[in-house]
């Protein structure tokens, strides 16, 4: 799916033990860089939910079902222009500092 030419320029990490995927957008990163350029000091807030992905079976083996998936996501507030935007988003099963630090 990663390969996918609909889905190359959005897909860039991707696992399945424990599973997760990370995506954005090129454009997403680009207008955080230029919100960095024109902010002393940018803030990057993350949230997570547990309630928009449900738990799937790896391989359609109902045995090997993933954790609890939390979809993540990087957002910026832009005092200047008064709005939010996301940067990045992340769907996991881990949870962990290094999980979330490796995104």
């Amino acid at each position: 799916m990663k390969k996918e030419s609909e889905y190359k320029n959005f897909l860039h990490n991707m696992g399945y033990e424990p599973f997760y995927i990370h995506y954005h957008a090129a454009e997403q990163i680009a207008i955080y860089r230029s919100y960095c350029c024109i902010t002393k000091y940018p803030k990057i807030v993350i949230d997570a939910t547990g309630s928009v992905v449900k738990s799937f079976s790896i391989y359609g083996i109902e045995e090997n079902k993933t954790k609890s998936l939390l979809l993540y996501e990087a957002l910026v507030y832009d005092a200047q222009k008064r709005q939010n935007f996301t940067i990045t988003n992340m769907i996991s099963e881990s949870h962990s500092n290094i999980s979330i630090s490796n995104w």
